[in-house]
């Protein structure tokens, strides 16, 4: 049996009957702290604010619009990565309308091969697969749309003094809140202008503080800034600003999204320096283009950087 299976029959016996004896735990799985759970005694437990995910509440929160685009939601205990589960199903059929959510990711991705870990019952990791009718090289602002989704959604849930840093990142009151990973899928047989995304986004809902703190950066959560959030409305009304944003750049690409994307940049106006492979490009943040790229005045002039080529860092 796999660890992810072994792991999901333990959180099943727990949620089901409450408890779970530290003994039958596995020492490969590492401690159930580490896992975002309640060791007391020789029990181990929910934490008692834990609010565990239901397809029947999640679709009460979503659109109408995103209720017809949904094809399929589904809810796991465990897994190694939601955008794994959902690339390797577009292998094979159309993901268009499909959403995979996890109360624990034991393997999840952030860009550029970067670990994101999900907490059980503590954060909200989510997949999502939408068809465009774009072509690959067309897509460049996607990443940034999404983050533009996710910070409409989360200022409609009350949550104040978001940002975001390109060209993946959601800030919280200056610190980490989430992550957003796009991989792309053509279709066999497909239009070269017809593609599929895997849109991966992390956020972080009530983590414990003892996870937090083995994360190597500044990280928080909703619960930790003041904000109680269910964590079934949020992926409802997540997935409908997702729908609505994603469809409109299908319509109008990204350009009339630039100065949005601006407003809410992190390092916008910033010196930050750029790091690419050995070298680092050191400069003042100018905004972004219309494809995605962020653009870094320098003594050498304006230069341009795509996010798959360079990581970003503010300098000042």
């Amino acid at each position: 049996m796999t660890t992810d299976a072994t792991l999901s029959e333990l959180l099943e016996t727990l949620i089901s009957e409450g408890r779970l004896a530290v003994a039958a735990w596995p020492m490969e799985l590492g401690t159930p702290e580490d896992l975002g759970l309640l060791t007391r005694g020789d029990s181990i437990f929910l934490r008692p604010n834990a609010e565990l995910l239901s397809p029947s509440h999640i679709h009460t929160s979503l659109s109408k619009r995103a209720a017809r685009w949904l094809s399929s939601l589904e809810v796991l205990r465990v897994i190694g990565s939601t955008n794994d589960r959902l690339m390797l199903l577009a292998e094979t059929e159309s993901v268009d309308g499909v959403v995979c959510i996890a109360e624990l990711q034991t393997k999840g991705r952030g860009r550029r091969g970067r670990t994101w870990f999900s907490p059980f019952a503590g954060s909200l990791a989510l997949s999502l697969g939408v068809a465009l009718d774009r072509a690959v090289h067309d897509l460049g602002g996607l990443s940034l749309v999404v983050g533009l989704a996710v910070l409409d959604c989360l200022r409609d849930l009350g949550v104040a003094d978001l940002a975001l840093k390109w060209p993946n990142d959601i800030f919280l009151g200056g610190r980490k809140l989430g992550g957003i990973l796009v991989e792309l899928k053509s279709q066999p047989g497909a239009s070269a202008a017809r593609v599929e995304a895997v849109i991966g986004i992390g956020l972080n809902v009530d983590v414990p503080a003892t996870v937090r703190g083995a994360i190597d950066q500044a990280v928080t959560d909703l619960v930790a800034e003041g904000y109680v959030v269910s964590r079934n409305v949020l992926a409802g009304r997540l997935v409908s600003s997702l729908v609505d944003y994603v469809k409109k750049f299908e319509r109008v690409g990204f350009a009339p999204m630039c100065d949005l994307f601006n407003d809410h940049h992190l390092l916008h106006r910033r010196t930050c320096e750029i790091a690419q492979g050995e070298g680092v490009v050191v400069g003042r943040v100018a905004g972004v283009t219309e494809v995605g790229e962020i653009l870094l005045e320098t003594d050498s002039g304006t230069l341009a950087f795509a996010a798959g080529e360079v990581s970003l860092r503010r300098q000042d």
